[in-house]
């Protein structure tokens, strides 16, 4: 099965729940493009598991970190790498 999708703006995805992290690199980004961390964190907030009964027991932050590609909340040009660390994987 493939992990990379798109062809002018590719994905590819990596990791798996019950490692040490998930993530993704997007490629073909421009330069410039604003990044809303705090949009982002808002998002992953609203879709994390709780630890309510209704997903998993596991509860996590789920924050997203930039690895590459973002500099001064805009893309640089270079792949955007982010990675969302997994903390509890029992």
């Amino acid at each position: 099965m493939k992990n990379t999708f798109g062809n002018t703006v590719s994905m590819t995805i990596f990791g798996e729940s019950h490692g040490p992290a998930v993530g993704a690199v997007l490629d073909g980004l421009a330069a410039g493009l604003p990044v809303d961390e705090a949009a982002i964190a808002a998002a992953m907030d609203r879709r994390r598991a709780r630890g309510d009964g209704l997903s998993t027991a596991r509860t996590e932050a789920d924050a997203v970190e930039f690895l590459s590609g973002v500099y001064n909340g805009h893309t640089t040009g270079t792949a955007v790498t982010l990675m969302i660390r997994n903390l509890n994987t029992r």
